[in-house]
């Protein structure tokens, strides 16, 4: 374990004096919550160090040695791993916190910021829209009671939802918000009309423009169309994200559509659920990583998102190209465990709405990805293959997704950031939804915190509903 730093534990001897004029009104506890003696991995990939951690309100109040302090609720989470809550990098959430807030498949593996928006985000709807969506509806049932994407994400607030959210704006939304499901380009007017609906988005906080173009309407899109588009999304420094145009057969001539879109539209860009779909595409998995890789190097902001899944219910080793196997298993891990095959801008999300295996839930065969992505990166990845060290696979569910997103204050154990926090075993984390049976829980997570509120308590959730609607960064326009 390394030591806290000089610097910081400066801070932490200055801060209880700062403090001791606020704890003064709290009665007879210095803090609402004193987390103690838990291995905290603060998100940066650094190792971890063993101390207490404080919360005040919705906030990380204090990190070190807490031992003279009180709180309201005291917890012993010794031999635990203490983290940053995990943000979900592609939920499909979007309906089934409408139908249970309480986010149960996620908030069990400590996720605490679910992202939408792939292509489809629910809003700016338009009449049609509306009434469209609400013949579609099936098990679950809502009134649309929003009209832009912001007012859907407060509607979510208002309602009372565990986990926190946040929006891309879909490129096929506003697509079809003006156009409808014609295959045709836009008129100059109709893209004015589109631009100027991504333009509100993004000023009620969007995080970007996302785009789906492997579905219709949105693969009747073209290039300039999601450029013209996606200079409104930069201009507010938001990102561009797509599933690209293919996955398979034209998964390089997808990346540099994607890659074209990134330059000429000055934007970063994320890759939805990066992989080289069939086995004739396998091959070009390592042209696809040397291409991202180069134009990284040129500067470009690319990077990407995973589920921890092969398609299939098969072994990791079915997904995997043959260069990587190529000698055996022993040889398959060396390379995998080199840090040149391992990719630090890739982060991850379930590509599945949060469910719970009771009601209406039980009706549908979801992929096991809704219950178990995230246990199964730590216990499977992590833990039984060792594939990267456990404050890696942190990184790349807190910090790096949060700077990426340009979300502020969340994603790291400081002091003055949001205390979304999750506690876990990583002796015991498992994932234990299959393909066959879907309908399961993860295990090992032990508390988890959102905004500071306890929604996890000893591995039983607490029907706290404190998740807010976390907008983009502001900037300066």
């Amino acid at each position: 374990m390394h030591r806290l730093s000089t610097h910081l534990l400066s801070l932490l001897v200055i801060l209880p004096a700062i403090l001791s004029p606020l704890s003064g009104c709290r009665g007879s506890t210095d803090y609402d919550v004193i987390l103690r003696g838990g291995t905290l991995y603060d998100g940066s990939g650094e190792s971890p160090v063993v101390a207490d951690l404080a919360i005040n309100s919705d906030t990380i109040a204090a990190i070190g040695d807490l031992s003279g302090a009180t709180a309201r609720m005291d917890l012993d989470v010794s031999g635990y791993a203490v983290s940053p809550g995990f943000i979900n990098m592609l939920s499909w959430a979007t309906t089934s916190l409408i139908a249970d807030g309480r986010s149960m498949s996620d908030i069990v593996q400590g996720v605490t910021l679910e992202i939408f928006g792939e292509g489809w985000s629910e809003g700016p709807l338009n009449q049609s829209m509306k009434e469209e969506e609400t013949q579609a509806q099936s098990l679950i049932k809502f009134d649309i009671d929003w009209t832009t994407l912001g007012e859907y994400l407060e509607s979510l607030e208002r309602r009372g939802i565990s986990p926190n959210v946040a929006s891309f704006v879909g490129a096929t939304t506003v697509r079809i918000h003006e156009i409808g499901y014609d295959d045709r380009p836009p008129t100059p007017d109709e893209l004015e009309r589109m631009k100027a609906l991504v333009r509100t988005a993004m000023e009620e906080g969007a995080l970007g423009l996302g785009s789906s173009l492997i579905y219709a309407p949105a693969f009747y899109a073209n290039t300039d169309e999601l450029i013209e588009l996606a200079k409104v999304a930069a201009e507010y420094d938001g990102m561009y994200i797509s599933h690209m145009r293919s996955e398979g057969n034209q998964l390089l001539e997808s990346l540099d559509e994607l890659i074209t879109i990134s330059r000429q539209a000055g934007i970063r860009a994320e890759i939805y659920h990066l992989k080289a779909a069939g086995k004739e595409n396998w091959s070009k998995l390592e042209q696809l990583l040397e291409r991202i890789e180069s134009v990284r190097a040129e500067g470009l902001e690319i990077t990407a998102d995973m589920y921890t899944y092969p398609a299939g219910a098969t072994g990791l080793n079915a997904a995997m190209p043959p260069w990587v196997q190529e000698g055996g298993y022993g040889e398959w891990r060396r390379k995998l465990m080199d840090p040149q095959i391992q990719r630090p801008w890739m982060s991850f999300g379930s590509d599945a709405g949060s469910q719970i295996p009771e009601g209406n839930f039980l009706k549908t065969n979801p992929h096991p990805r809704a219950y178990g992505n995230f246990a199964r990166l730590l216990g499977k990845y992590v833990r039984e293959q060792q594939l990267i060290p456990l404050e890696e696979a942190i990184r790349r569910l807190t910090s790096l997704p949060a700077e990426n997103l340009r979300i502020e204050r969340r994603g790291k154990l400081l002091t003055g950031f949001f205390a979304d926090i999750t506690v876990f075993d990583p002796v015991t984390i498992s994932d234990h939804a299959t393909f066959k049976e879907p309908h399961q829980l993860s295990t090992g997570v032990e508390h988890v915190f959102v905004n500071g509120t306890a929604v996890l308590l000893r591995g039983e959730h607490t029907d706290a509903r404190p998740g807010r609607f976390v907008r983009r960064a502001r900037t300066e326009q």
